[in-house]
């Protein structure tokens, strides 16, 4: 599970409401979602009733019943939150052949970075009997970590971005905050310094569904993930904020995308319900996940779980806002 990046003053800020009431600012799919997830961690024991009593039950809403700046950088549906994401085909970070600006909350952008890391690494294909297996250059899960570090510990009220960027030798992920001068990662993750958290309440959140566990051990388990698969790393920490670098180990196949990108549907079958989804979504591609529960006979959050399993296997993509978006079928 993710690490948290420790660093030296508090965001008081996070806490400041928004001034707007919630049933406008967040997206409630998301939250449903995330209520699930956090009773199957065992870590919340509560039955979802009503966005307001959610969020309240996650500290996000204030007696007034506003969105809090914490609930809103986590489920706001208006793109509080920035990702720039970009391919370079050299090291020299000049020339790019892709660059994405993408905005949604926490959650969402946790889940775009990874799925654009995933999609412009590399894989090595091996055959176990009949089966397929797929290996990334860099592990996913320490990926995973360091995603979700950045976004937990961002400095939002700078009003700078989270960036990934991936070149030829490297994937660099950065966020606008900070770990304490002098010290290093490995200080955090043996446990050799304290810890303060830049954004408590956000992490708590984040706590709760699993995304996150104990403080500092997250760095611990990615150096241990590339230590597993011979993957070299190395971080820096300025003014600026910090950013972790994972060195690549297929470096000379960059731009060899389709051969590179794992293919999901060799390794993962799609269910009755699946079928069901892209039924539905063929005859009105402006369904919400709502009207898809009540077409297929299904529950909210198994339709969003499912949905989110079509999306990273690349069959179902969402166009647009999730206002007036719509779902795109892919060949």
């Amino acid at each position: 599970m993710p690490c948290f990046i420790i660093y030296f003053y508090a965001n008081d800020k996070i806490n400041d409401k928004i001034n707007d009431k919630i049933n406008d600012k967040i997206n409630e799919d998301l939250l449903i979602q995330f209520i699930r997830d956090a009773n199957e961690t065992g870590r919340l024991n509560y039955i979802y009733r009503n966005a307001e009593e959610a969020l309240s039950k996650l500290n996000l809403i204030n007696e007034d019943g506003y969105l809090n700046n914490a609930g809103y950088y986590l489920f706001g549906n208006d793109g509080p939150v920035m990702l720039k994401e970009v391919v370079y085909p050299t090291d020299e970070r000049k020339k790019f052949t892709d660059l994405k600006q993408f905005e949604g909350n926490i959650l969402e952008c946790i889940s775009e970075g990874l799925k654009y890391i995933q999609n412009n690494i590399h894989y090595h294909a091996e055959i176990i009997g009949t089966k397929r297996k797929e290996t990334p250059e860099i592990p996913i899960e320490a990926l995973r970590e360091i995603l979700i570090n950045s976004f937990a510990h961002c400095h939002y009220q700078k009003g700078d971005y989270n960036e990934i960027s991936i070149t030829k030798s490297n994937v660099r992920i950065y966020n606008p905050g900070g770990i304490l001068n002098d010290t290093s990662p490995k200080d955090f993750a043996s446990g050799k310094v304290g810890s303060k958290i830049r954004n408590p309440l956000i992490a708590t959140v984040l706590f709760k569904n699993g995304m996150i566990d104990a403080f500092g051990t997250g760095f611990d388990r990615a150096f241990k993930l590339c230590a597993q698969e011979s993957v070299d790393y190395e971080y820096q920490n300025d003014e600026y904020g910090f950013t972790f670098i994972f060195k690549r180990t297929n470096s000379d196949k960059i731009n060899d995308k389709i051969s590179d990108k794992i293919n999901y549907t060799d390794t993962v079958k799609l269910t009755d319900v699946d079928n069901k989804i892209i039924k539905a979504l063929k005859k009105n591609a402006y369904s919400t996940i709502v009207e898809i529960a009540e077409i297929i006979g299904k529950s909210v959050p198994t339709v969003h779980r499912h949905i989110d399993k079509l999306v990273s296997m690349g069959i179902i993509e969402r166009v647009g806002s999730r206002k007036s978006g719509y779902w795109e079928i892919k060949d």
